[in-house]
């Protein structure tokens, strides 16, 4: 399940860009144990929650029910209106938060060992002040903070979004499946470009790989993808020669810089705007290639989503 779940955030962040990833919300989908499992019973899922853009991403509430708001009272007639007590104790003792609280009926409480109070002593204080701590009816109870139905966020959301896009009924899915890995062993033990990738497969794996927004160029060949205004990156099967990377430097230019990703070259290239490396070598330190179980290593995807549009997954 585990393996199963780190699978469709790598495809999610893919489709939807990783900075839109909300959270991860655990559903509880059956509340007792089935008979018939073999080893455990699963009883949860996992629920992964993305927005189209997370800058225009908002929370839409549903309306509180009947049942809800009827845990609501006001036993001591605050003008405020309906609260519901709720625990004025955290699970950890922290030493500033220890003190004695002194009831109206005169007897001094203290948390109990391995608790302190929720607020400080001043606090506190404060709150007794504002009336916001129930002391029981007699004034002699544990005391507890009052949390009024008005102040609890009361959303309109009717759930689902059948109102927003006029929904008529239907719907549908859309099936993905992993690409193949990117590298191969060949016969004799060597780690060879797969073949099932061409051209334009292996580029965009390598921007992948390398942080980089696959947007090859029509009219500049080494321009396959960009990181910056001004940083790019290229991508050949080919072994290039000194003359060829001297070539290659000054149509860069200057104000430029590339990344050559290439199967070998020759001598020891020595330009300002190019860095240069292997294929084979460079992308067995950042993947595990050839498992079945496609254990990807997801911390070198892209931070951001691509700007130039996104690459159509295969279906």
């Amino acid at each position: 399940m585990i393996m199963r779940r780190i699978i469709l955030k790598v495809l999610c962040d893919e489709v939807f860009g990783r900075d839109n990833f909300i959270s991860t919300i655990i559903w509880q989908k059956k509340y007792a144990p089935k008979s018939d499992s073999k080893y455990f019973s699963n009883s949860h899922d996992f629920i992964l929650v993305f927005a189209k853009d997370l800058n225009q991403f908002q929370l839409g509430r549903l309306s509180k029910s009947e049942k809800q708001t009827g845990r609501y009272t006001n036993r001591d007639n605050d003008p405020r209106g309906p609260w519901k007590a709720s625990d004025v104790l955290r699970n950890e003792a922290r030493d500033y938060a220890v003190f004695p609280v002194i009831l109206p009926s005169g007897r001094e409480v203290w948390p109990p060992s391995g608790t302190s109070w929720r607020y400080t002593k001043e606090k506190f204080a404060e709150l007794i002040v504002d009336n916001r701590i129930w002391f029981g009816v007699n004034g002699d109870a544990r005391p507890a903070y009052k949390r009024f139905l008005s102040e609890v966020t009361d959303g309109d959301d009717k759930g689902g979004i059948t109102e927003a896009v006029n929904w008529q009924g239907g719907g549908g899915f859309r099936y993905y499946k992993l690409a193949p890995s990117l590298l191969k062993q060949d016969k004799w033990g060597n780690w060879v470009i797969n073949p099932d990738y061409h051209a334009e497969m292996l580029a965009a794996a390598l921007c992948k790989l390398e942080g980089f927004t696959y947007a090859p160029s029509e009219t500049l060949y080494w321009q396959q993808g960009y990181s910056t205004e001004r940083d790019f990156i290229y991508v050949t099967t080919q072994n290039l020669s000194h003359d060829q990377l001297a070539h290659l430097a000054d149509e860069v230019g200057t104000d430029r810089t590339l990344l050559v990703l290439c199967m070998a070259f020759r001598g020891k290239p020595n330009f300002q705007n190019l860095t240069i490396k292997k294929i084979p070598k460079h992308v067995l330190t950042r993947c595990e290639w050839d498992h079945d179980d496609y254990s990807l290593k997801v911390e070198n995807l892209p931070q951001s989503p691509p700007k130039l549009g996104q690459i159509e997954l295969e279906l």
